[in-house]
């Protein structure tokens, strides 16, 4: 696989999780998983959440920096 094959690969996978629903997504800011006294759904809720906002907020730095590195050089 060559490098160029590597990072399409990894741009695939971060749009595909990026693209995920996660718990505030579908019910808003004030979802409390936790509620229902089900821990380990709200663990497995956060690790989701960490995951998808990981994927977006790294495809938006990446964007912002493909539109600001061509002015670096």
């Amino acid at each position: 696989m060559t490098d160029t094959e590597k990072l399409q690969f990894l741009l695939t996978k971060l749009q595909e999780t990026a693209k995920f629903k996660h718990c505030f997504d579908d019910y808003g800011d004030y979802y409390s998983p936790s509620e229902t006294g089900n821990y380990d759904d709200a663990f497995d809720d956060g690790d989701t959440h960490g995951h998808v906002e990981f994927a977006r907020t790294l495809l938006q730095q990446l964007k912002l920096q493909t539109q600001i590195a061509p002015h670096l050089k």
